[in-house]
């Protein structure tokens, strides 16, 4: 489906726009003369949204700009013009939500995204009475978060403008958190983070960005109930894009039971597995490469020498830790790893060779706990 899809769909988006528009307080019972205007503004400020998306380079500010003052002219004048403007600027709202429920089902990326806000400051700048309303600020700040993650992301100083009409103050250095939805969790749940705080949750990347040491995990994961999150490392404004991947392969890690899980993953944590644990395809490779002399035996006896195994690289070989973390006789642990001495030889005994035989335990290991 594309952006002229959903034009096509006339009546289904303008039930869309009504439907929206009963739901909002000041608007609700508006005459006849203005709800249809506004309606065909609205429907068409969602179509542009989405077009600009699509083709962000075919955008003109001064040809929408044009467009949305023509339809401002033709408000009435007299007693209806103010809760006309009022109910103008609301739509600004709804059109925003609106597309972007489109984006979403489109797979636009977060940079375009953005682009397709620049058609809701079009329309908020012809229909603004006086200087921009409330709403211009949270549509920065959406602006703001789809150029911070673009990559390369604009300059500082186009940056620094966008952050100024965002009341964001750009730090010299960020931590982005990446979020994915918890199954059987409302996303729509969650508590302001503070203004220093940028959080998206309706975009194709929902994330949050905040100068670095702003963040503590505690507060993001009772802000944010419905989401599971992972917070990227420290790094420059310029490499928010690199962060937020950081931070969504540890949610991916999570998932498969290669790193644990927790309430938000800190990924300064994790930065080795996260560097090791990349592809899928070769780790496995690996695994059963490295681990092929436990293939012969039987499921049991597998899991218990592998778990021994684990812990033998964990505890650097002391037996008394070993047995007292696996709950087993200190004898026990002494059997079994004179058997892994059998089974793997000088896997265990050459450096190189037992740094790959560790990462395919590793990954066996927790991908197994987490199954």
């Amino acid at each position: 489906m594309t952006a002229a899809h959903v034009d096509e769909r006339h009546a289904v988006l303008r039930r869309e726009v009504v439907g929206a528009l009963r739901r909002e307080e000041g608007v609700d019972g508006l005459p006849q003369a203005l709800l249809d205007p506004l309606v065909e503004t609205i429907r068409t400020a969602v179509t542009g949204c989405l077009q600009v998306m699509e083709h962000p380079d075919d955008y003109d500010p001064d040809e929408w700009a044009a467009l949305f003052r023509a339809r401002r002219g033709a408000l009435p004048e007299g007693l209806h013009r103010e809760r006309a403007a009022r109910a103008y600027r609301v739509g600004a709202r709804v059109a925003w939500e609106i597309a972007v429920v489109h984006a979403r089902r489109l797979g636009v990326p977060a940079d375009r995204v953005a682009r397709g806000a620049e058609v809701v400051f079009a329309y908020l700048g012809a229909m603004a009475d006086s200087g921009p309303p409330p709403v211009s600020r949270a549509l920065a700040r959406v602006r703001l978060v789809g150029l911070l993650l673009q990559d390369p992301p604009p300059g500082r100083p186009q940056l620094a403008e966008v952050a100024g009409e965002a009341e964001w103050p750009l730090p010299g250095t960020v931590r982005v958190v990446a979020l994915r939805h918890r199954p059987g969790r409302d996303p729509r749940l969650f508590a302001d983070l503070g203004p220093d705080v940028l959080l998206d949750l309706d975009g194709p990347e929902p994330c949050v960005i905040a100068p670095a040491g702003r963040l503590d995990p505690e507060a993001v994961a009772n802000a944010l109930p419905g989401w599971r999150a992972a917070l990227g490392p420290a790094t420059p404004v310029g490499t928010i894009r690199s962060a937020l991947e950081v931070a969504t392969r540890a949610l991916d890690l999570v998932e498969k039971g290669r790193i644990p899980d927790a309430p938000v993953v800190d990924c300064d944590e994790h930065l080795l597995s996260l560097a090791l644990f990349t592809d899928d395809f070769l780790i496995d490779t690996l695994a059963d490469r490295q681990l092929a002399p436990l293939e012969p035996l039987r499921n049991y006896q597998r899991v218990r020498l592998l778990a021994t195994l684990d812990q033998w690289f964990a505890t650097r070989g002391r037996v008394v830790d070993m047995a007292e973390h696996l709950g087993v006789h200190q004898q026990t642990i002494r059997y079994r790893v004179n058997r892994l001495t059998e089974l793997f030889g000088d896997q265990l005994a050459d450096p190189r060779k037992r740094f790959d035989l560790e990462l395919a335990v590793r990954a066996k290991v927790r991908h197994e706990r987490a199954s």
